[in-house]
């Protein structure tokens, strides 16, 4: 069972060379968490599902995001992020209530 912790909406694109694409993004509810999964949604329609790899505020490793903050977010290799897409971050719920990330 998947269980929502939250959305964040890109807000901006950043290339950086060690890193790759980063997606600019602010939390908008519940909170974004680093290893969990991850939808890439745009215009309502899922593009990528993966796992946050990266989850940075400035220059600085987060493990977890919170609602109205900003943050940078990688997502295996995805790379084709655009501005105005939503990354929702979940987590699969296993039957004996246990959680993976």
């Amino acid at each position: 069972e998947e269980v929502s912790l939250g959305m964040a909406f890109i807000k901006a694109i950043f290339e950086k060379k060690k890193l790759g694409t980063i997606a600019g993004c602010e939390v908008e509810k519940g909170v974004v968490k680093l290893g969990s999964f991850a939808r890439v949604i745009r215009k309502g329609e899922v593009i990528y599902t993966g796992k946050i790899n990266s989850l940075k505020q400035r220059e600085n490793d987060k493990t977890e995001m919170e609602s109205g903050q900003e943050c940078g977010i990688i997502i295996d290799e995805y790379t084709d992020y655009a501005i105005g897409d939503k990354i929702e971050s979940f987590i699969i719920k296993k039957k004996n209530n246990s959680f993976e990330e």
